[in-house]
Parts: structure tokens; sequence; C-alpha cells
């Protein structure tokens, strides 16, 4: 933060857009998109927020993988003897450890690796298409108006890379050459650019006796008024809890 507050009070003349990555948690974009917009107006300016890249989930975000952290201390870059970046050889000896002992993993952890039981690719993919919608409506709710999804094609990162254990599932697409084919969550990406065409703003309807339900109005100009709802749970159990019936009194 404190590089932020230097680039945002030093250089507000050199930007003409802030690039704001929503990877983690839905529920933190809108107080990252606060805090950004509050900097710049101290600052005696205010520029437009976009997001140049978000996904997800992350590995991180499951409190089962924080015991790996100090696999990121080991991915620290050096310089070869010419000069070139280098990473630890020892990051790939320990995520190939991770990979003899899979079965024995918490499945929060099987389901970032390659080649996971099915019903963990599954249970990913449907926790990832929930997860993209909730991270536009929220950016778009925060007044963020363009975003860009990464990645798109297929992962090409090695089994025992850090980036393919953190990031190979983001992918919306899978296999290679003719092979290559859109996982679910491309479908839901695609159902959801057309459910929100047209958007023009995205309101949050306050829920007292739910707390825990978020719903959002979504404006479409001529098409009318959306609504996107869902509730918070745990990111991994969560869809298998029951469904909880609620009700508001609508003004649209």
């Amino acid at each position: 933060l404190a590089f932020f507050d230097y680039v945002l009070k030093e250089a507000g003349d050199q930007f003409d857009v802030f690039d704001l990555r929503l990877y983690l948690s839905p529920y933190l974009i809108a107080p990252r998109v606060d805090y950004i917009r509050e900097r710049m107006r101290a600052n005696g300016y205010e520029k437009p927020i976009f997001a140049g890249e978000y996904g997800g989930p992350g590995f991180f975000e499951f409190p089962e993988n924080l015991q790996y952290l100090p696999l990121m201390s080991l991915w620290s870059v050096t310089t070869d003897e010419h000069g070139r970046p280098s990473v630890s050889p020892k990051i790939k000896q320990e995520i190939a450890k991770l990979y003899d002992k899979m079965p024995s993993l918490a499945p929060q952890t099987q389901m970032f690796m390659q080649g996971c039981p099915p019903e963990l690719e599954s249970k990913y993919l449907r926790i990832q298409s929930r997860t993209l919608v909730m991270q536009n409506v929220c950016a778009l709710a925060a007044g963020v108006k363009r975003s860009l999804y990464w990645t798109y094609s297929p992962a090409t990162n090695e089994r025992d890379d850090i980036m393919g254990l953190m990031f190979s599932k983001f992918s919306l697409s899978q296999g290679t050459g003719k092979e290559t084919k859109f996982t679910i969550t491309a479908d839901a990406f695609q159902r959801m650019t057309t459910a929100l065409a047209g958007v023009e703003s995205v309101k949050q309807v306050t829920l007292p006796e739910h707390p825990s339900v978020f719903l959002y109005a979504v404006d479409r100009g001529s098409r009318g008024t959306a609504f996107v709802v869902w509730e918070m749970r745990d990111l991994f159990t969560g869809e298998d809890a029951p469904a909880v019936e609620c009700s508001w009194e609508s003004n649209w």
C-alpha cells in the first residue's frame, strides 16, 4: 500500500487508467476500489479504475493450502551466471513431493493439481463459474466499467511449476490444437455477458433479515432490470448446503 500511495501521490499525471487486479475474495473488491479512489481524491484527481486481470479462486484462498505458503519464499527470482532470471530449483522438488502423496492431501489442495480426481476437477470448475459471476457483479457495483479475465487460452505450465499449481486451473479452455475445448466456466462467462449486456449500473439491494444473501439489481437500460443473487457460503463446501428461502419488497 505504501508503494501505491507513493505512485498515486507522485505520478498522478503519468497515467490515464489505474489497473486493479481483482484476485482474491469478491467481497474485497468494493473496499479495494474505494481505497484507490480515496487516495486519488486525496491527491486532487480521479481516474478510471479498470480490472486488467481477474480470475480464480486461487490456491491460497483455501485455508487448507496456507501451510504451503513457504513455497512462495522459494519463488524469489534471482539471476543465473548470464544474468537471466532464475527460480530456485527447490520449488519444483517440493511440488513434486506433493504429487507423490496427492491422494492423501486435502481435496482443496488436490483440485489445483494436474490429474486430480474427476469429481474434484468438476467441483473446481463449478466454484470457478460462481466466482466469475460474483467478481464481475461486485466490480460493476463498485464502478469498475471494464474487466479482462485471465486467462482464456489453455495452460502450458509444467506439472511441478508453482505457476501451474496456483494458476493453471484459471484457464477457460483445456487441451491443445484440435483437442482444445472450452470449460463450463467459459459457458458461464458467455451466459453472464449475455444476461448483463447493456448494463448501465449495478446496485446492491440490502436484505437486513438475510445478511448472508447478496442481491444485486442490474440496470440494463432498455433491456430492463435483471437480478443476480447468491448466499455467502464456504467456498468449497457451500454448494452442498440446502437452499435458503428469502423474499424482499421490490420496487422494480
